[in-house]
């Protein structure tokens, strides 16, 4: 085969896989989350938790995929989580000491981190929302205001 038609099917195999979005900034080891693939480690995603100002109750900052950010994909809606939005202002808020509103904070962290999932907005906060109440009972930092656990695809975590 001549190098041209072997550079041709090179450029056609990049484009076809260009937009796939389960691996959107992904690296080159996959692991699978249910019936999803995902790109990354054997710890593939941080579980991280904050403590407001003033407050005692640990709320989500984030959860963040460990193989990428910024990954494109559907803009922040925030009627796709209306059925968890009350939860959502208890649980994973803005902290009164930053400048965000609550919706600005989920659209940074959905552009950011939930994008590189295949996840829709709503299983992503929802799974967040899940995590945060099974492992804050473990939050136990040294400065009192922050807390990451290391979780796997099956999003069993450990703290760091």
């Amino acid at each position: 085969m001549s190098s041209s038609v072997l550079s041709l099917l090179w450029a056609m195999l990049a484009v076809a896989s260009a937009d796939v979005p389960a691996l959107r900034g992904a690296s080159t080891s996959t692991i699978t989350i249910g019936n999803e693939t995902e790109a990354g480690s054997s710890n593939t995603y941080v579980l991280a938790m904050q403590k407001c100002k003033g407050s005692s109750t640990w709320t989500n900052h984030g959860l963040w995929p460990e193989w990428g950010q910024d990954c494109g994909g559907d803009a922040f809606d925030v009627s796709q989580i209306s059925s968890i939005k009350s939860s959502m202002e208890k649980y994973w808020l803005s902290c009164p000491e930053y400048s965000d509103s609550n919706e600005e904070f989920w659209s940074h962290e959905w552009s950011k981190h939930g994008t590189c999932t295949t996840m829709s907005q709503l299983d992503y906060f929802t799974e967040g929302l899940s995590l945060r109440s099974k492992y804050q009972g473990g939050c136990t930092s040294s400065d009192g205001s922050s807390c990451e656990f290391d979780c796997s695809a099956s999003f069993t975590c450990t703290h760091k």
